[in-house]
């Protein structure tokens, strides 16, 4: 579904330029924020900041079941990213289509990220991200297929 969207868009996927003052608008206005989550996902439908965004507006408008969907999407697509991959090898990798998706899903799954890089091996290119996880502790490598965005070797 991610890589079709990608297709659509065109083979990339489009930043979302509005999206740092969509997130600073979210306490005063979450209304707006709403409708900047939303016009971007009717250009980018499976953007997972946009959806991330809807699902905290409309919680803070009260509408908690719309929420919930907006929720159990972001969990979807956050199962297509890891493929159900623990991230730890090559063989393992998380598969991103776009870098704002492999920022956002991070982000999401709850790791600070401290450094990454890039390397190509086996024919695929790869960012290798070190991060702490969600439950703190040592820092953790995760590797992530990136050849979406850099393209195959």
């Amino acid at each position: 579904m991610r890589w079709q969207n990608r297709a659509r868009l065109g083979g990339s996927v489009p930043e979302w330029d509005q999206a740092k003052a969509a997130w600073t608008a979210l306490e005063r206005d979450p209304a707006r924020s709403l409708a900047m989550a939303q016009a971007q996902r009717a250009i980018d439908p499976l953007n997972l900041n946009a959806l991330y965004l809807e699902e905290q507006a409309l919680s803070r408008l009260g509408r908690a079941e719309a929420a919930q969907r907006r929720h159990a999407q972001i969990l979807i697509l956050l199962r297509g990213i890891t493929g159900g991959q623990p991230g730890t090898a090559p063989n393992a990798a998380w598969n991103v289509v776009s870098a704002a998706e492999k920022d956002t899903a991070l982000a999401l799954l709850g790791f600070t990220v401290t450094a990454e890089d890039t390397r190509r091996e086996g024919g695929h290119a790869y960012a290798i991200v070190t991060a702490t996880p969600p439950t703190g502790g040592a820092a953790m490598t995760i590797w992530i297929a990136v050849d979406a965005l850099v393209g195959a070797p």
